[in-house]
């Protein structure tokens, strides 16, 4: 594949949150989680804003100050990996949302340190028991809920 192609959260498969500075992702298909912490959640976030692939490296270096740790291949392998893991996939245009840029500078805690994905099935049994599912709130919803909290 072209390293200049998208990236983007798997669609159909995950949900994802950040709760603080750590982005939380289910896999709704097995019941696995994931915790990305910096600069895992860092990078997480770019790509979902649409950040090529190639251009990791740069956008790292300026949000992290020119640290001395950052290494290509170890990036480029934690980038193989949210794709194995099947949280991330190739599209030819990101047209995800995407995180505003005081998202990703909140996540970007230094020091700037390998990129890991914490992974956990603990919980699986649970999840694909009574699975999650995204709430879309629409017009009716809210006025609804209104009406509700009067």
């Amino acid at each position: 594949m072209d390293q200049k192609q998208n990236l983007r959260a798997c669609p159909e498969g995950i949900i994802f949150e950040v709760i603080g500075q750590e982005i939380v992702v289910i896999s709704l298909a097995t019941g696995t989680y994931f915790s990305l912490k910096s600069p895992a959640s860092t990078i997480f976030a770019l790509l979902e804003s649409g950040c090529h692939r190639s251009d990791l490296p740069a956008k790292l270096n300026d949000l992290y100050s020119a640290p001395e740790n950052l290494n290509v291949e170890q990036i480029e392998s934690f980038v193989d990996q949210l794709m194995s893991e099947s949280i991330m996939e190739y599209c030819k245009s990101n047209d995800g949302k995407g995180f505003d840029q005081g998202t990703i500078q909140s996540l970007a805690v230094p020091p700037y340190q390998t990129p890991v994905i914490d992974k956990f099935e603990d919980m699986q049994d649970l999840f694909l028991l009574d699975p999650v599912h995204p709430v879309v709130s629409t017009e009716s919803t809210k006025k609804t809920e209104e009406h509700a909290n009067q």
